[in-house]
């Protein structure tokens, strides 16, 4: 049989549902004083949950409370739009989020394999396997936690190590970078190369001096030293092509020459002397290049040229087989001086070379003058033509004395 509900139980079980059904506060009291409950009264105020609380330890329905144990009746009350609301709640987060730090970058750790590959595919494993590169490791890790890449990482990190002096086996490997480096901040207008260009230019340049024949100077030690100087890789390809070509198409009577100016100078010595001697690189360059013009003018028999003119054609751009050429017509031309003196002048070698290497018109056109001498001598003779001119090396269409 099932226990009939006392009349207070039964007006505290009413007062929970107008409660629940938020119908007030007047109407869970009348409930409870049993009297009939009113109609609904309905507010002009935004909807509100009552400020009231049920004790179940009591029974009692509490007004002007807002919890009591584990049950909550908070007030809600407010007259703002949900327009409003919903802006005020997009400000607070955007608030939120500004004044949280973005640990992103500096959370971030560089594992040790990571660093280990990219290290050994830059220096290769042997030097990858040597002790210092876990200092060196522990160095790169901050500049990476700090937001840097690992190049950006590995660049700074050499230069602090050799501020603190802390891997001088590490540094070491770059003393021509830090020479350049040194320079830049001198004033000097130089280019500091990154560690990925130093050890592309240092590459380029050990393939040329291999393909030279000049490998025992592919070390790291020398090219260091010669980027250092600010050499890049195509002016050591120039140096080496210009010189080294130059010698080795030479022929006997031209190394016997090179031989006089560097006496017991081997490819390797001469090299040396080009990408790191105190003179500079260009000017034996171009003294390497007069030589080979002197010894084409001795080659040929012409004598009376010196050094300095030979250097001067040199810089005019005019090499050994250009300069064979040349002398050839100067030394066909000598007799243009004899011819000369039979009128009472003269054309020396050196106005020879002038009208043939300086294409020098006023020369020239005594070349000319010449010629139309000797013709005149011979215009009477009978049986003559044009071709059986004793001038015939004086015609600029001639093979023999063309200038």
């Amino acid at each position: 049989m099932a226990t009939k509900m006392s009349a207070e139980e039964k007006a505290v079980r009413d007062a929970l549902a107008v409660v629940n059904a938020d119908t007030g506060i007047a109407q869970a009291q009348a409930a409870i004083a049993g009297v009939s409950t009113p109609a609904p009264v309905t507010s002009t105020s935004t909807t509100s949950t009552p400020n009231v609380a049920y004790d179940p330890l009591t029974g009692k329905v509490i007004s002007g409370q807002t919890s009591i144990s584990d049950y909550v009746n908070k007030s809600t009350t407010s007259t703002k739009t949900p327009e409003q609301l919903a802006t005020e709640a997009a400000a607070a987060d955007a608030a939120a989020k500004l004044g949280k730090k973005d640990t992103s970058l500096t959370d971030r750790t560089l594992a040790s394999d990571t660093f280990m590959n990219t290290f050994a595919l830059v220096f290769g494993k042997a030097e990858a396997s040597q002790p210092y590169v876990k200092q060196l490791y522990s160095i790169v890790s901050g500049f990476y936690k700090s937001g840097s890449s690992i190049d950006e990482s590995l660049n700074l990190a050499i230069r602090q190590a050799r501020q603190d002096k802390s891997i001088p086996e590490f540094t070491k490997r770059f003393t021509g970078l830090f020479a350049l480096e040194d320079k830049f901040n001198a004033g000097m207008a130089v280019e500091v190369p990154t560690i990925a260009q130093f050890f592309a230019a240092e590459s380029k340049m050990g393939d040329i001096l291999n393909q030279a024949g000049l490998g025992d100077l592919a070390t790291q030690e020398f090219l260091g030293n010669v980027i250092g100087q600010g050499k890049s890789a195509l002016t050591v390809a120039n140096l080496i092509s210009d010189v080294f070509n130059t010698i080795d198409t030479a022929p006997a009577a031209l190394k016997a020459d090179l031989n006089t100016y560097f006496p017991s100078v081997d490819r390797t010595s001469l090299a040396k002397a080009l990408l790191t001697g105190t003179a500079g690189a260009q000017e034996l360059s171009n003294k390497i290049k007069g030589i080979s013009v002197l010894s084409a003018a001795g080659t040929q028999g012409v004598s009376g040229v010196g050094l300095d003119y030979a250097q001067n054609l040199a810089n005019m751009g005019i090499d050994y087989q250009q300069a064979l050429t040349g002398f050839g017509q100067v030394k066909n031309l000598e007799r243009a001086n004899n011819l000369a003196q039979l009128s009472g002048g003269q054309f020396t070698t050196a106005q020879a070379e002038k009208a043939v290497f300086e294409k020098n018109i006023e020369e020239q056109n005594k070349l000319e003058q010449i010629k139309l001498q000797e013709q005149g001598r011979f215009q009477g003779s009978a049986g003559t033509s044009r071709g059986s001119f004793s001038t015939q090396y004086l015609n600029k269409s001639s093979s023999s004395g063309q200038y």
